[in-house]
């Protein structure tokens, strides 16, 4: 016969293990359900606009607008892995020509391969004249691994 006090250790055990249970699928799940449940709020938050602009009116994208450029996901995924490759992410203290942005980006698509070509443009620091060995090649594929480098310089295949 099962006395009452086993049966509620039994049970707390069965309560425990529970818990535990949520609680590594909340941290497995990166919190993002399961976690904040039990106060877990480690999803990506968006960064909060200070101040927004209300006069300025926001385009339909469903137009036909001329300066529209639509960038399927795993061409920007590729653009960014190489960027941050070539460049590192960006910091408030770098130099102009240390910023993505001072950069242009060509992609070409070939099955599961995105091309990305990164050039340095002065015009975007001021400057007038291109640098040398300022820009590089990337093989990204569509999974975002970075398949092949080619640094300005570089020659195309290794000796």
């Amino acid at each position: 016969m099962i006395s009452t006090s086993s049966m509620k250790r039994s049970r707390d055990v069965l309560v425990k293990d529970l818990f535990i249970a949520i609680l590594a699928g909340g941290l497995l799940s990166g919190c993002a359900h399961i976690g904040r449940l039990i106060g877990c709020d480690c999803g990506v938050a968006q960064k909060q606009l200070e101040q927004q602009d209300m006069n300025l009116e926001l385009p339909l994208f469903n137009a036909s607008d001329p300066g529209k450029v639509a960038t399927e996901g795993v061409v920007l995924q590729a653009i960014r892995v190489a960027a941050d490759d070539f460049l590192g992410r960006d910091r408030a203290d770098e130099a102009c020509w240390d910023k993505q942005a001072a950069y242009t980006y060509q992609t070409i698509q070939r099955d599961d391969i995105v091309f990305v070509r990164i050039d340095y443009n002065p015009a975007s620091c001021g400057e007038k004249f291109h640098s040398l060995d300022a820009g590089a090649t990337y093989a990204i594929g569509k999974d975002g691994r970075l398949l092949r480098r080619l640094l300005d310089g570089e020659p195309q295949r290794p000796r």
